[in-house]
């Protein structure tokens, strides 16, 4: 019911044939438009040929994840290596360049270059919105070759509510796309004008609480597309 109702007062105050449908639009990149599952994985084949234990991989892949607070995003390879050498590993330099070789490839999903098209043609103003290391997001951003259909590129260290909070309008239409629970729980309490939609990975930890929140939650992109083309 409320989506009903923010869609009816959209279409009262802009009309059908109004040229865009957002006046502003954030997406995120990590597991949202970029498949990190599939980057975490050939990170993960790198380190066993290297003699890395799953156990010690997973540990210290999560501790360089956030390495200030919980809601603070900052991974590096050069930072996970790191923890691993306290470990006792003895890896190379020759194991960080293999590694930042993978950020030479496409991770995006099958179906995010078209969702990007779409919304770019449908927003006003269009922003991708990340958080993490700066240069670390920026060699995904720029490799995946999106930045042409973006109005801004923000790479934060977290606290995208803060960011979307200084952005937003009131009585403007907006239009959130993520994956995280916590902050889509946030944008969606905080700001009423804006439409936040949840991108729903299979095995994600917390599926279970995304379906139970209330929150509207697609498991693809396309599927985000079609719901968009007909709000």
């Amino acid at each position: 019911k409320a989506f009903t109702k923010l869609k009816n007062r959209f279409l009262m105050n802009f009309g059908k044939n109004y040229k865009y449908m957002f006046d502003y639009t954030f997406i995120d990149l990590d597991k949202t438009l970029f498949d990190c599952r599939r980057l975490e994985d050939e990170v993960w084949e790198i380190f066993e040929r290297s003699g890395v234990t799953k156990d010690d991989y997973l540990a210290t892949y999560k501790k360089s994840l956030c390495t200030i607070n919980s809601k603070q995003f900052d991974y590096t390879f050069e930072e996970h290596l790191k923890f691993l050498a306290d470990l006792g590993y003895k890896l190379g330099e020759e194991i960080l360049v293999e590694l930042e070789k993978l950020l030479q490839k496409d991770y995006l999903f099958s179906d995010s270059l078209d969702l990007i098209k779409f919304l770019r043609q449908k927003s006003r103003q269009f922003i991708l919105l990340t958080a993490g290391d700066a240069e670390f997001q920026w060699k995904k951003i720029t490799n995946s070759k999106i930045t042409d259909f973006f109005d801004e590129v923000k790479i934060l260290s977290g606290y995208k509510e803060e960011y979307v909070k200084q952005k937003r309008q009131e009585d403007k239409k907006g239009l959130f796309i993520n994956d995280s629970l916590r902050e889509n729980l946030l944008i969606k309490s905080n700001f009423p004008e804006v439409l936040v939609i949840t991108k729903l990975n299979h095995g994600s930890r917390h599926e279970e609480e995304i379906k139970k929140s209330g929150l509207l939650y697609f498991y693809t992109l396309s599927e985000i597309k079609d719901y968009v083309a007909k709000f």
